[in-house]
């Protein structure tokens, strides 16, 4: 990087030496930052706030899921139950027919 001396020697001159205008410069580069760190604090407050909504509504959706596969689990167990003992009901009939015929031997005649 080449610097111009002779203009950078005035602007100090211009500026009441060169310790001054390395301040000005300085205060200078601030002010303009300054509006970004405003932008910045703002976006990040924004940010924050939307992905805590979309960490809520993910959360929300999984204690959804997670009820209904209970509600599921407990729905086909309490079936397979009642089959069972429909299974068991059926059985004990056949198996206590007086004259010793089966279904299979009455649906056949």
């Amino acid at each position: 990087m080449a610097w111009n001396y002779a203009e950078l020697s005035k602007m100090a001159k211009d500026s009441g030496g060169p310790e001054k205008l390395v301040e000005l410069l300085v205060k200078s580069g601030e002010k303009k930052i300054l509006p970004w760190v405003g932008v910045a604090f703002a976006g990040g407050i924004a940010l924050t706030v939307g992905v805590r909504k979309i960490i809520d509504y993910l959360a929300q959706k999984k204690a959804i899921s997670t009820a209904e596969v209970e509600s599921a689990k407990k729905e086909l167990i309490q079936g397979i139950k009642n089959y069972d003992v429909t299974q068991a009901a059926t059985e004990n009939e056949v198996m206590q027919e007086p004259d010793g015929e089966t279904d299979e031997a009455i649906e056949a005649n």
